[in-house]
């Protein structure tokens, strides 16, 4: 298996934590991988074929993922997932690709202007004139 996460913005790949946790009923116990991109704890690793894996990412704040995709490497060649749950067949090499956006930043409220109470009970009385 192989994971590489691809983004937008000024973070670089290697921010990225790529992990794939296999089904807690898997006997013999499979080898949950975690690491950053590129490393070999997630690049080239052998994993049991049959084995659900839930793939997840966790990186710097400001990033949303997109998308989530795999393929036979080397090819355009589709790997089904259920959500996020590859379950890879026997002599498979794999390539995940997580897809990341740069999050609009939240906007900051402008504040609303709110008119003050005037200090008198009524409207000013001017321009009306009193006659004596």
């Amino acid at each position: 298996m192989l994971f590489r996460s691809a983004h937008g913005g000024n973070a670089q790949p290697t921010e990225w934590t790529l992990t794939a946790r296999p089904d807690k009923t898997t006997e013999p116990p499979a080898p949950a991988l975690s690491g950053v991109t590129g490393t070999p704890e997630v690049t080239d690793v052998a994993v049991p074929p049959g084995v659900p894996y839930t793939l997840a990412e966790s990186g710097p704040p400001g990033y949303a993922m997109e998308s989530l995709s795999c393929v036979i490497s080397g090819t355009h060649d589709a790997i089904p997932l259920r959500s996020d749950t590859l379950t890879p067949d026997v002599g498979q090499d794999i390539t995940c690709t997580f897809t990341n956006v740069e999050s609009a930043p939240t906007p900051t409220p402008t504040p609303t202007w709110k008119p003050r109470p005037s200090p008198w009970p009524h409207p000013s009385p001017w321009p009306h004139r009193s006659h004596w």
